[in-house]
Formats: structure tokens, sequence, C-alpha cells
């Protein structure tokens, strides 16, 4: 029974490890960036194998064979390090997946002893926590999609998902069919659809405005295009409103880019340019009134 807990314990952490990998495989930015973060979720699976092997060691579990795929893991990881340093990302890459791979198979191995009745619920219950522990890490990323979210939002949704793990690690075994997903995970989940609901309602705000802005935009064209036909010196309202075009422009692009904080902030700016040319507009706007002819 005390090798099962450990086999499960070491399958469940380097679960939770390898549980980053689809992530930054959806999200990774830049080939260097890649290869840096699967080298140290490389590192941190060697961390929790050779904690799971030293206790197993302690208890008297043969650990020959896991010693073994651990020295070739060693060795892949130290490769794909090499492969870094030299700018290979490719071969890094490459090199860290599969020293996982290794890692993974170093715990698989203290198994092999097991009864089938013993190694199937074992597998059932590292299968349903790894589900679980997935749904978690996916709202984690959900809520970090959204970085103008209300900070007490965020912790509500944070706290929950530390009592979900709690629930997760001292619920029984269950069908891993039955995908089970646990109270605190549930609530959870409901607060981060109400925060992508505040978060929708606030970017149709933003193109609201923007809309908004576009049509008087339109109309500060037109105002110009007449003041000018009057002979009046329009060259500075001709700047600004192109200054204020472009900075309408960036606003969008940046709400498309879900850089909702760089729209808000040109928003600001957008507004402040947009009552300087009203004002500055205001006077050249009115038809030029004829003084009376008062004689000599």
């Amino acid at each position: 029974m005390m090798r099962n807990k450990i086999i499960v314990a070491g399958l469940v952490a380097l679960l939770l490890c390898l549980g980053f990998v689809p992530i930054l495989q959806a999200n990774a930015q830049q080939d260097k960036t890649r290869a840096e973060q699967f080298v140290q979720i490389a590192d941190r699976s060697r961390e929790h194998v050779i904690s799971i092997r030293d206790m197993a060691a302690s208890k008297g579990v043969s650990t020959s064979k896991m010693d073994a795929l651990i020295v070739e893991a060693d060795s892949l990881l130290k490769e794909a390090k090499t492969f870094l340093a030299d700018n290979k990302l490719s071969d890094a890459l490459a090199k860290a997946t599969a020293a996982m791979r290794k890692y993974t198979d170093a715990i698989k191995s203290l198994g092999g002893t097991l009864k089938p009745q013993a190694q199937e619920s074992e597998r059932q219950k590292a299968e349903i926590e790894k589900r679980e522990a997935d749904r978690i890490e996916r709202i984690r990323v959900s809520v970090k999609a959204v970085p103008n979210a209300r900070p007490e939002l965020v912790k509500e949704i944070n706290d929950r998902l530390v009592e979900a793990e709690g629930l997760m690690k001292n619920q029984p075994p269950n069908r891993p069919e039955a995908r089970p997903m646990n109270s605190k995970t549930a609530e959870a989940l409901d607060l981060v659809r109400k925060l992508e609901r505040e978060d929708m309602q606030m970017t149709q705000r933003i193109n609201e405005y923007l809309r908004g802005v576009d049509a008087q935009i339109q109309k500060i064209a037109g105002d110009i295009e007449t003041a000018a036909k009057r002979g009046a010196n329009v060259e500075s309202l001709q700047k600004h409103l192109a200054e204020l075009q472009q900075l309408v422009e960036g606003a969008k692009k940046k709400v498309i880019d879900g850089d909702r904080n760089g729209a808000l902030k040109d928003i600001g700016k957008i507004q402040e340019l947009l009552n300087n040319i009203k004002r500055e507009i205001i006077p050249i706007s009115r038809p030029v009134q004829e003084r009376p002819n008062r004689g000599p």
C-alpha cells in the first residue's frame, strides 16, 4: 500500500508539472522563450522524480530500474541545456520533451510489481486528479487572459481554486469517465464566466465610444473644409485631426489585440484632443459677419 501511495503521488506531481506544456505550446510567442520554458519544466520534472525516488528507497522499494531511467533522462536534459545555450532551439525542445517522457517512465517503473487491481485503481485516481488539475489550470489561464479584471473578483477566483486543489487531494477515487468536477472548481468556473462577461461589456463600451468618435471626426472634417473655403487658416486643425485619427486607429488595434488597458489610455488622449479641436474650431466655423457701413 505504501508503494502504491508513492507511485500515485509521484505521477500526480509530475502530471501537474507537465500540465503546463499545452499552454506553453498555445501561448508562446518566441521560439527561444518556448525552448527555455520547456527546459525549465524538465528541470522541475526531475526534482519531482528524485523526490519520489528517495521516498521509495527509504521505504525499501527497489529503484534500480528507476535509477537507470533517471540517468537516461538526465543525459537528455543535459543535451537540451547545451542545445539551448548554442541557440539550437528545435533540438533543445526535442531533448527537453524526451527527458520529460523518461522521467514519467521512471515513476511508472515503480509499479511493475503491483497487483493488476491495485494498478487499475491507482491509474484511475491519477487520471481523475489530472483531469481536475487540468480544469483548474485552464481556469487560471482564462483569468490571466483578462488583464483588466477587477482585483477582488480575481482574488475570489484564486481562493476557490486553492480550495479546489485541497478537495481534489481528499476526494475518493471515482470512475474516470464520470469526469467529476468538485464544488469549488465549479464555483471558480462560474466566477470566471462573470469576469469574462464584464470584460466583454467593457470591450463593447470601448468600441461604441470609438464609433462615436468616428462620427465626430467626419463632422469635424466637414467643418474644417467649410472653414477653409471661407478663407480661414485650418492648418493647425488639420494636423490635430490627423493626430486624432491616428489615435483612434491605434486604440481599435489594441482592442483587437486584447490590450484593453492600452486602448483605455488612448481613449483618454482621444477625448482630450477632441475637446481641444472642438474649442479651436468654434471661432472659425461661424460665418463672417459684415460690419455695418457707418460712412465717412
